[in-house]
């Protein structure tokens, strides 16, 4: 939700990012016009222990957080309810577009009421609490998941502050998603894992990198961000770097003056790559398809995020709250929390004209330099070169390993090595960036042309 802008907060109102976590998860059915129940064979199946070749629930956190954080979650038997929990829409009208005020406190009453249906029921709300901070039982839940059958997009709370009074013996509820779950047309439950996965995302602490009033594609390469086309094809996409640096299930690997890297796909590597000294600066990591996640990546590369701190929200227990109901950290296009730099140097993405195009991410033959980042006059010296490069990429030879020359002009001293990475440091005396830029657009034109 804030992107951990607090830190010390898990349990009131985060869920446990590590150690091994049991999750209550309840769908809940309108039996309201128009709207068909959920498909509850497959939400079983998702939330299940699985098959190693089919994309699941704790599969997916397994992965992204290198086997830090195990969950296990339980499915109960769906609720229905008749009525529509928004005053003033009736039977036919009970649609909301948009998770505003009003959706968001209509919630409450049927949580409440659903929560305490189970508990008259004997379901034993400290089942749910197997982890805390310390990895131990803390009094909170591990997380509570509702999923219904299309009334409104997904909405995130924390249930902690907003109906305090909402608790169940001595366990209580910190926050709360509630996920569009409804049938797709097409029969492909891929849109509807991800936006599971994605609301839970929220839980664990992440902000929404997408772009809410739906301006610009939002972050790319990102669960938090933008995992659907336009036209409704979807993936389950990797979390960003920038938000596996966040939860600290990745550490960053500042570079000092040049390097030759060697960089494994995320999210095997445990460093991330950075670039600039200060804010807003640079990440820099290997996506490319995998069996489970990733999956409409056409080729391998190397993703590039800009990141600009100065749109998190303070620290705080209350503060984020503003923050998230205006709408996220990235709900500006211009000036984002995280943006991505796209290796053509067409930031098409930024008016909703691309999703996931090939020349996004960095391949052989491309560079990252002034012509990727004019948009950034600050990090262009007089004599035209760029304070930050990555150049020499060679995504093909050691594949799926990409290997690059990534260079950070603010700072020359040597560096330790990164963790589950290559490096191989470069003398000063190497030759001078400007070089290594015009080799750099050569190369970038022969690419272009041969695309053409």
């Amino acid at each position: 939700m804030d992107q951990f802008a607090e830190k010390d907060d898990i349990g009131p109102l985060k869920v446990p990012n590590r150690g091994k976590s049991r999750i209550l998860v309840i769908p809940v059915d309108f039996n309201l016009p128009g709207l068909e129940p959920q498909n509850i064979e497959h939400l079983k199946r998702f939330f299940g222990p699985g098959r190693e070749d089919v994309p699941t629930f704790a599969r997916y956190f397994r992965d992204n957080s290198r086997g830090l954080l195990e969950i296990e979650a339980r499915v109960m038997d769906p609720i229905t309810v008749s009525s529509c929990p928004f005053p003033g829409l009736g039977l036919l009208s009970c649609r909301v577009s948009s998770p505003t005020d009003l959706a968001l406190f209509s919630w409450l009453p049927i949580v409440n009421k659903v929560l305490r249906d189970f508990k008259s029921r004997g379901l034993v709300f400290s089942d749910f609490d197997l982890n805390g901070p310390a990895g131990l039982p803390d009094g909170w839940i591990d997380g509570l998941i509702f999923t219904q059958n299309g009334v409104a997009p997904e909405v995130n709370f924390p249930l902690s502050l907003l109906a305090p009074e909402i608790i169940n013996g001595p366990i209580g509820i910190n926050a709360v998603t509630i996920v569009d779950n409804s049938l797709p047309p097409d029969g492909d439950y891929t849109r509807n894992d991800a936006a599971i996965l994605h609301g839970f995302g929220h839980l664990l602490g992440f902000a929404d990198l997408t772009d809410p009033d739906r301006s610009s594609s939002g972050l790319l390469y990102s669960l938090m961000g933008a995992y659907c086309s336009d036209d409704n094809i979807c993936d389950i996409p990797l979390l960003d770097a920038y938000s596996r640096v966040a939860i600290g299930w990745a550490e960053e690997y500042l570079i000092r003056g040049a390097e030759e890297v060697k960089i494994p796909p995320a999210p095997e590597a445990r460093s991330v790559f950075r670039l600039g000294d200060t804010s807003p600066y640079f990440l820099v990591e290997n996506r490319g398809r995998l069996p489970l996640w990733d999956r409409r990546i056409e080729s391998r590369g190397l993703a590039v995020y800009r990141v600009d701190p100065a749109h998190l929200p303070p620290g705080g227990k209350f503060d984020f709250f503003p923050e998230w109901i205006s709408g996220g950290a990235n709900r500006d296009e211009s000036h984002p929390l995280v943006m991505n730099i796209p290796a053509d140097g067409n930031y098409d993405f930024l008016t909703r004209q691309s999703w996931l195009d090939p020349g996004d991410l960095f391949q052989t033959g491309d560079i990252l330099g002034p012509s990727q980042l004019f948009l950034f006059p600050e990090l262009i010296t007089p004599l035209g070169t760029a304070e930050i490069a990555i150049s020499d990429i060679d995504s093909e030879s050691y594949a799926p390993w990409v290997r690059a020359r990534l260079r950070n002009g603010f700072t020359v001293e040597p560096s330790p090595r990164a963790e589950g990475c290559q490096t191989f440091p470069i003398g000063a005396d190497q030759p001078a960036i400007l070089l290594i830029v015009l080799l750099g657009l050569i190369k970038l034109g022969r690419r272009s042309a041969k695309r053409q």
